[in-house]
Formats: C-alpha cells, sequence, structure tokens
C-alpha cells in the first residue's frame, strides 16, 4: 500500500483495530494515534506499531474514548488535531461483536448475552448494541467529517499524482451481519444494518460526500 500521514484508529486496542493501526504503521504512515475505552490496550498497540513502523521518524500516541458520549468523541477530536495536525485517515473500529468473553469485567462486556428471539430480548439489551456500533459510529463519522472538510486539499499518492487529491478518508468497519441476518443476534444485527446504511449514506450525497 502506498500510505502517507497521520492515521486515528477507534477502537484500536485489540482485534481488527489493532491489526488496522499495526497496518498502518507497517506501511508507512508518519503518525498513528490510537483510542479506545481501554486506555492501557492503547498504549499496548503503542508499543507495538513503534516497532514495526516503516517510517523512522514516525510517532504513536495513545487516548481514550467512549464513543457511546457525545462529549467524549469531541474532546478526541480536538485531541487529535493538537496532537497529529491533520487525520488523513479516520478508521472506527469500536463496536460489540457477537463474542462472548465470559473473563470480561462489566464495564467492558461484550457480545451477546441474553435472548435469542426478539420476544425475549429487553429493550436494554438491543439499545446496548445501538449505543456503540450505531450511534458511536454516528459520532465519529460526523466529526470525523467536520474536521476533514476544513482540512486542506493533498495529493492522495505522492508516487501516483494522478489518482487526484482529497481531504481524508474515513472508514467505517462492518460485518457479514450488515448484510444478512443470522439467528440469535437480532441486537448486533440491527446495529451493523444500520451503520452501512449510515455509511452509504454518508458518503454519497452533497454537500461534500465522504
Amino acid at each position: 500500500m502506498d500510505i502517507s500521514g497521520n492515521a486515528l484508529v477507534i477502537g484500536g486496542a485489540s482485534g481488527i483495530g489493532k491489526a488496522c493501526a499495526l497496518l498502518l504503521a507497517k506501511e508507512g504512515a508518519s503518525q498513528v494515534l490510537i483510542a479506545d475505552i481501554s486506555l492501557a490496550g492503547a498504549q499496548d498497540t503503542v508499543a507495538e506499531s513503534v516497532e514495526v513502523a516503516k517510517d523512522q521518524s514516525f510517532r504513536a500516541h495513545a487516548l481514550r474514548v467512549d464513543t457511546t458520549s457525545e462529549d467524549s468523541v469531541r474532546s478526541l477530536f480536538k485531541e487529535a488535531i493538537s496532537i497529529l495536525g491533520r487525520i488523513d485517515y479516520c478508521v472506527n473500529c469500536a463496536g460489540y461483536s457477537v463474542l462472548v468473553r465470559k473473563d470480561s469485567p462489566p464495564t467492558l462486556q461484550i457480545g451477546v448475552q441474553e435472548g435469542t428471539d426478539i420476544g425475549s430480548l429487553s429493550l436494554a439489551e438491543f439499545q446496548r448494541f445501538l449505543n456503540v456500533n450505531t450511534t458511536g459510529m454516528f459520532l465519529v463519522t460526523r466529526e470525523a467529517s467536520i474536521v476533514m472538510r476544513s482540512q486542506e486539499n493533498k495529493p492522495i499518492s505522492d508516487s501516483a499524482p494522478g489518482r487526484g487529491s482529497t481531504r481524508g478518508s474515513i472508514v467505517n468497519l462492518g460485518s457479514a451481519s450488515s448484510l444478512v441476518a443470522s439467528a440469535g443476534v437480532l441486537p448486533y444485527t440491527a446495529s451493523k444494518h444500520a451503520a452501512l446504511g449510515l455509511t452509504k449514506n454518508s458518503g454519497k450525497f452533497p454537500p461534500i460526500a465522504l
């Protein structure tokens, strides 16, 4: 890949988010800021990204964020601009999955915890998935778009000027459940369908499509 510039990876303490942060470092990013609800996990990813970075002047940073909190997400982007100066890539990986980890403390509870059909689901369980997988994605996408719309256009690739220019790129992670339904995971499926619609709508329509 032809990667340059600065990246913000949200949900970068583990899983796909961590893999994205490490790959950005390997492929030549100048700086990577890892944000996660687990600051300790984000700091671990920072240490690993420094070890694998391609750019000799590479720098990595860690911040805590709660993507279900509007104030927390807004604060994150203010700090990110202060640290990075510019955000060229925003990769949003924060979310609940369908994997249940019994060793997770309640504050980091993930996965489907109750109910196999709509008749046995509580509103709290349904809302828990929407808060992170949908509302959180909305808040991140909104704040990233505000920042990037104000940034100067720059070439997508220094080595291939014919590719055009960009103010930045936003990548929202979905899953197969963004497209299909699976038994027993209704809240997850609903939240991922909504995330896909949010991303498609944000990216398609003016004044500035993402």
